[in-house]
């Protein structure tokens, strides 16, 4: 079979840039490998659940029907103990093609927040307004997971440049304050 394969010649030769699926570094911190920033798609205002999820209708017919969901919630800032910052860069390909806040973005490292500067974070958050539109690229991200006595809170994503938005557990654009920010970025 070698002496075969061997005896082949090469025609032509493509190479297709991959990228890494799952990076260790991340998984061995509790972080993902991108920061996925959550798509603000789908979401009812008026009732505050989630209807985009999709399955087959229990009849039989094939037709789609929506299974609506709770959205999580913010925790109270006192059951809040201590949070996980995950961070990543993302790289922007083109000013003339924003991509979404997330893709391409690279773990780069995770720190963790005391129970004070932690439960000050979730407080801020709670509080930041509506996002209007905006076309800016982020490429310094950061997802929050806040830690419970019970376990964790949903996580949140905060653009530490660009459009400077958080995204909150409801999947809501939000303001992140100058105060939110300065709690998140990472020194230095």
């Amino acid at each position: 079979m070698e002496a075969a394969l061997d005896a082949l010649t090469l025609v032509d030769e493509t190479f297709t840039p991959g990228s890494l699926i799952e990076s260790t570094a991340a998984k061995d911190v509790g972080c993902a490998t991108q920061a996925g920033m959550l798509v603000l798609a789908g979401l009812d205002e008026v009732s505050g659940v989630q209807t985009d999820a999709v399955a087959r209708d229990a009849h039989g017919i094939g037709e789609a029907a929506l299974i609506p969901y709770e959205m999580p919630g913010w925790p109270e800032p006192s059951a809040v103990n201590g949070a996980r910052l995950c961070d990543y860069a993302a790289t922007v390909a083109s000013t003339n093609s924003p991509a979404l806040p997330g893709n391409d973005s690279s773990f780069v490292g995770m720190r963790e927040l005391a129970t004070a500067d932690a439960r000050a974070v979730i407080a801020d958050a709670r509080l930041a307004p509506a996002a209007a539109s905006c076309t800016e690229v982020a490429t310094k991200l950061v997802v929050v997971q806040p830690s419970l006595e019970s376990g964790e809170a949903a996580p949140f994503s905060v653009e530490l440049d660009g459009c400077r938005r958080l995204v909150d557990p409801t999947l809501r654009a939000r303001i992140a304050s100058a105060e939110l920010l300065a709690l998140l970025t990472p020194a230095g």
